[in-house]
């Protein structure tokens, strides 16, 4: 498998993640708060988006991150309009398509709904996996924290059953997949007030193998499926 990443990308990344910190430090912007918010963002957002990339090339399909600027001017606008109370977090998406060379130019073929919910799926359990490992530092410091409860919240919001968002996929897929991983990002958003963060940690890695279990013993035969020519993640 060869991993194709363009300078297109990088740029679209960037403004994404420069746009999004400028959103979660609206009510208490600074120059400090900015940097700090900014470098948190950075990983919690990218490498979301790089797992739908990396599986999405891994099972043969064509996929590169796209900035919507539809997103972006609607989620400053509603920053701005709301002081920073309310968050809009869709500012592009990873294009995914079926189309391969062939010996007379470019042939497509379907992108199942198993292979949507896999793609899809990717990125969450990402941000849950990072969020475990934040909570693990956090006794280094407290930005540790911040990054594992903004971990969770990317990871919850794209949870959403609702196109564009990865729920959607994934519920469309597998509704008890679904429901697994919402329970999951809720464990990991309240149990750490509770009993810490080493069984925070353990149970974090548990519900993720019971997720990647059920989600091979319960996908629907292939030729079961309806087929999708082109989604978004």
């Amino acid at each position: 498998m060869k991993f194709d990443f363009t300078l297109y990308e990088v740029r679209d990344l960037l403004i994404s993640s420069l746009v999004l910190a400028f959103i979660f430090t609206l009510t208490n912007l600074t120059p400090q708060t900015y940097l700090i918010s900014f470098l948190i963002i950075v990983p919690v957002f990218v490498l979301h988006e790089l797992a739908h990339k990396f599986v999405a090339q891994r099972r043969g399909y064509t996929a590169h991150y796209v900035l919507w600027p539809y997103g972006v001017i609607m989620s400053i606008i509603l920053s701005l309009l709301s002081f920073g109370r309310l968050i809009f977090a869709a500012l592009g998406a990873v294009m995914i398509s079926s189309r391969h060379p062939s010996r007379i130019g470019y042939a497509y073929s379907s992108i199942t709904r198993e292979d949507a919910g896999v793609i899809s799926i990717a990125g969450p359990l990402t941000n849950f996996a990072m969020a475990s490992i934040g909570y693990l530092l956090s006794p280094l410091s407290n930005l540790f924290i911040a990054f594992a409860q903004l971990n969770v919240f990317v990871g919850l919001f794209n949870l959403i059953p609702f196109p564009p968002l990865d729920g959607q996929k994934i519920f469309a897929w597998s509704w008890k997949i679904w429901i697994i991983t919402i329970i999951l990002g809720g464990i990991l958003w309240v149990l750490p007030s509770f009993i810490g963060i080493l069984w925070t940690l353990i149970l974090a890695g548990v519900f993720s193998a019971i997720a990647f279990i059920i989600s091979n013993l319960l996908m629907p035969p292939r030729s079961k499926v309806r087929d999708i020519e082109i989604i978004y993640s």
